[in-house]
């Protein structure tokens, strides 16, 4: 399809954890995204037929792959959409079908909603990397926040913990 290219799932996942990660959008219809339980991490999911609408939220400068089931004509589309609208966009070949035959990581989709962004560490880790190209600095950066929320964390848990312990 015009302006869209395919990205194995070899090539992707070598880009995962770096500052040259793709968005990953999960392209599926919403009545076909309930069928399977599973996201590529880091993916987020919204449907191909509105596409015109979030590709808007897309941060510019940053490449994005769709994918879909299979990989065939609703991912490219999504991929050729976005590159007549000036995003840097490829579909993964196979689908999530050929991420997860070669064992490639997933996660849980969230239960209910569109599955959007649900890991407290999405925005913080796209953030920094569009501000450090550089891996090692882009770490430096995030590990005082990363160790920030997860501190928070901890503190919510005793905290909860406190209050069951003090009614019990």
């Amino acid at each position: 399809m015009d302006g869209a290219r395919p990205v194995s799932s070899q090539d992707l996942y070598e880009r995962l954890g770096t500052a040259a990660v793709p968005v990953l959008v999960d392209a599926c219809h919403q009545d076909t995204f309930g069928t399977d339980d599973r996201l590529i991490i880091g993916a987020f999911h919204d449907p191909p037929e509105d596409v015109e609408r979030w590709q808007q939220e897309l941060l510019s400068g940053r490449p994005v792959v769709a994918y879909f089931m299979q990989g065939h004509e609703i991912s490219q589309g999504v991929a050729a959409a976005l590159a007549r609208a000036g995003i840097q966009a490829a579909h993964l070949e196979g689908g999530i079908a050929t991420w997860k035959q070669h064992g490639l990581p997933t996660r849980k989709k969230a239960g209910g909603g569109s599955d959007r962004r649900v890991t407290r560490e999405y925005p913080i880790s796209y953030g920094l990397s569009r501000n450090f190209p550089d891996d090692h600095e882009m770490l430096r950066h995030g590990m005082v926040m990363y160790d920030a929320l997860d501190a928070w964390c901890r503190l919510r848990a005793e905290a909860g913990q406190s209050r069951a312990t003090a009614t019990a």
